[in-house]
């Protein structure tokens, strides 16, 4: 009997090391000309206020790099792209301030040469603290203040429960990879646009 129960065990053990859970935001995106794998993290929409909920937007890409040698994933970049009728270019010393339901902000500064792409887009690296923030807290508002215009894109009003947990659910994957608990998906049929 006890040696019953010492095979279910086992048995038990080397099952699970082999149904790892996939990932459901992050994936793989697999060329298929070349074979050649790239890391795809989720975009998140944000439909400005005051704007139609059609076509005006800041959609914000966070960048995942994974190490070559550990396989460790880190997130290191934010890429915003603005949809807006004021606002068609952007560049170095615009300010992303995001706004926490807990209280508190953080003030990214962007570091890219000016461009007026359709859409324009701008680039933020984190600090330490910034990811600590963006992990813990849930998003309250986004505002980019763009530095040649001093104008504003705000988003208060219409910001989603995905919206607001967007880093969170981010971090959570990142973490269940790098704990060894989450394998990366390989995304089927779906390109860069359609994440």
């Amino acid at each position: 009997r006890t040696m019953r129960y010492i095979l279910l065990l086992v048995l038990f053990g080397v099952g699970n090391l082999y149904s790892q859970d996939t990932t459901s935001i992050l994936g793989y995106y697999v060329d298929e000309f070349d074979g050649s794998k790239s890391l795809m993290s989720p975009k998140s929409i944000f439909f400005t206020d005051g704007g139609d909920l059609r076509d005006e937007a800041i959609i914000l890409q966070p960048l995942v790099e994974e190490n070559e040698k550990s396989g460790k994933l880190k997130l290191t970049t934010l890429i915003l792209f603005v949809f807006d009728k004021e606002v068609r270019c952007l560049g170095k010393g615009d300010v992303l301030t995001i706004i926490f339901n807990e209280g508190g902000k953080i003030e990214l500064t962007s570091w890219n040469e000016f461009n007026c792409d359709s859409p324009a887009k701008n680039y933020f690296n984190f600090s330490k603290n910034d990811l600590l923030e963006l992990e813990s807290k849930t998003i309250r508002g986004i505002r980019l203040t763009v530095k040649r215009k001093y104008n504003t894109i705000t988003v208060l009003k219409n910001v989603t429960e995905e919206n607001s947990l967007h880093f969170n659910n981010l971090s959570k994957e990142i973490d269940g990879v790098n704990n060894g608990e989450l394998v990366i998906r390989v995304l089927e049929g779906e390109t860069w646009d359609e994440n």
